[in-house]
């Protein structure tokens, strides 16, 4: 298989190395994609680091050549600078879910979500609670074909309004530029979930909304049923329409360790892709993808 690394300056550069060593990928830049960008049909995959990439998702799918979407680990506690920070992996898809099925009973490298997220009970809370909105990044929203985060956000927060009569708590992405108030709602700017869910003057939400933020998976694992209105690793243990505020799905911790356990095996660091670790794992699926399975 020959592999090809579309080159970012953002790209965490020992994991571009690891590619470089193990697949023995080539490195293309981006000025010499805009003069032949059918140079790339000579790859069986392509590799992009990053939402930011969205056009050459675009071109890959153009001329029916396999893309492999890198980005941050879904474990965001996780400290940037740490090296062993692991980078997830997806192949012709922004999420691997079409494949986790194969890697739910796996538990060998679940330790690699846990030992940063802990994993607990759901509990649904009925009475004196609020409902979070998470919103996703502007570049986020691009890569799916959204309108802009503070208008969707608006969007869904009134069909929010339409089926829940008490608090709505509306959390931006950190990054999002606009971090205007939304009108009826109570704001809450920058923290991580698991922060916000232990502090004393801030009511635990019983729901957590958003289209696809990192945070659906963390509070899930901590507890708090999801709803998801795009993808998440969560998805297949939540709902999916605003409608079912009311009526969520309780996930039991064995269905939450599946979907850790097939989450890790999609997140890897330099080491592990350098030494073949994560081939050893991976390669059906790449091959399956390859054959267009």
């Amino acid at each position: 298989m020959r592999f090809a690394i579309i080159n970012r300056s953002s790209m965490p550069e020992n994991i571009k190395q690891a590619f470089v060593d193990f697949f023995k990928a080539d490195i293309i830049d981006r000025e010499s994609l805009r003069k032949n960008n059918s140079v790339l049909k000579e790859y069986d995959f392509v590799v992009m680091y990053g939402v930011i990439m969205r056009q050459y998702k675009v071109l890959c799918e153009d001329l029916g050549v396999n893309w492999v979407f890198l980005d941050k680990a879904v474990d965001r506690r996780r400290k940037r600078q740490d090296p062993k920070t692991m980078t997830r992996l997806s192949i012709n898809s922004y999420l691997p879910l079409k494949h986790y099925e194969k890697f739910e009973d796996n538990p060998s490298r679940v330790h690699t979500i846990t030992d940063f997220m802990p994993i607990k009970e759901t509990e649904f809370l009925e009475a004196d609670s609020s409902v979070m909105f998470a919103g996703s990044s502007s570049k986020y929203h691009a890569w799916h074909g959204l309108v802009d985060p503070t208008k969707y956000a608006e969007e869904k927060i009134q069909t929010i309004r339409n089926v829940w009569n008490r608090e709505i708590v509306y959390k931006p992405k950190p990054s999002w530029r606009d971090k205007s108030p939304i009108k009826g709602t109570i704001f809450k700017e920058g923290g991580i979930l698991s922060v916000m869910v232990n502090k004393k003057d801030i009511k635990r939400p019983c729901c957590l909304i958003s289209h696809g933020s990192g945070i659906l998976m963390e509070a899930n694992f901590l507890g708090i049923p999801t709803i998801v209105l795009g993808e998440s690793p969560v998805k297949k243990i939540s709902r999916t329409g605003i409608e079912d505020i009311n009526n969520p799905y309780i996930p039991t911790l064995e269905e939450k360790y599946k979907i850790a356990n097939a989450a890790s095996l999609f997140q890897w660091n330099a080491r592990e892709i350098e030494s073949g670790e994560m081939w050893s794992y991976l390669k059906p699926v790449f091959e399956e993808e390859l054959n267009g399975s």
